[in-house]
């Protein structure tokens, strides 16, 4: 799919892109999003390209377009909370917005320490923490 491929590609921008990409399917193809798991185009799918999109962004990116990345992953994540297609984040979901947390917020800041706190907390009281998700969290904690 077009947001799988964006969620791999080496751009500074394509979290921007991925973005804009899913409010277009949500726009025009929200039933079938909702309940097209067989041809693999699922809503939940399509969210995890995005904060996959973010999460990777490159390390060399400018620092507009990891601003934006930034504000695309919580944006996205917070969507992905509210909208009624599917059950919220997975395991998968989860992993993707703490790894873009790690990676896209200062360290130390305090906006990186409450995004992951309140995240740990709701992942954990909903028993999705794994390994991948400890190891962020404690890589979180050492800086």
């Amino acid at each position: 799919t077009v947001l799988n491929a964006l969620s791999k590609r080496h751009a500074p921008d394509r979290a921007h892109r991925a973005k804009s990409v899913l409010e277009k399917l949500l726009a025009n193809h929200s039933t079938e999003l909702a309940s097209n798991h067989r041809e693999g185009i699922n809503a939940l799918k399509a969210y995890n390209y995005v904060l996959a999109a973010c999460a990777y962004t490159p390390p060399d990116a400018s620092d507009e377009d990891r601003t934006s990345a930034a504000d695309v992953l919580v944006d996205t994540f917070r969507q992905m909370n509210h909208r009624g297609q599917f059950e919220g984040p997975d395991q998968e979901s989860y992993t993707l917005f703490l790894r873009g947390c790690c990676n896209l917020f200062e360290d130390g800041s305090e906006d990186r320490r409450l995004l992951i706190e309140s995240t740990l907390r709701v992942c954990d009281q909903r028993g999705l923490v794994n390994e991948e998700i400890e190891m962020l969290a404690s890589r979180s904690a050492e800086r």
